[in-house]
């Protein structure tokens, strides 16, 4: 019969290989239920993310979400700027932001929305939310119709 010796701080304890075997089966047992704990953790922080995460339907419905995303010092800032210097400034890090966060690129009830409206470009419904966010910070006609027919020109004269 072979012994294991550990060596503790003031005593030798011997640890027999039947006793190893159960050792090792609870060292695996508690490396199982952390990795476990870790994945649920994981997976109630998702969900807790997809809970707070809330995709607007409607371009009335972007401007409330918008809305609470800036204080109104942040909304002045971008009230003051012309609606080109806006669109130059936000399309990149807002515009992207819009683009992943409000599933524009996937399917999502506000893709569906742009869809009813004949735009089906990503790129051209996040430029329309911005245009008419920075015309409803204004209190301008938001045209988006106008918005759409641009789109189109411009997607025409691409091609």
């Amino acid at each position: 019969m072979t012994l294991l010796v550990c060596l503790s701080y003031r005593t030798e304890t011997y640890i027999y290989p039947t006793q190893m075997k159960h050792v090792v089966f609870l060292l695996l047992l508690i490396g199982a239920l952390s990795a476990w704990t870790q994945l649920q953790e994981r997976s109630n922080d998702t969900n807790a993310q997809a809970a707070t995460h809330y995709i607007p339907t409607t371009l009335d419905d972007c401007f409330r979400t918008l809305d609470t995303k800036w204080d109104e010092s942040k909304r002045d800032q971008m009230r003051n700027l012309s609606e080109q210097e806006f669109l130059i400034a936000e399309r990149l890090e807002l515009g992207t932001w819009i683009e992943e966060h409000w599933g524009l690129v996937n399917e999502s009830p506000l893709v569906n929305y742009f869809h009813d409206l004949g735009v089906t470009q990503t790129k051209e419904m996040s430029s329309i939310i911005l245009t008419s966010y920075h015309r409803y910070l204004n209190n301008r006609p938001l045209a988006v119709e106008a918005l759409v027919r641009e789109g189109k020109t411009a997607e025409a004269i691409r091609k």
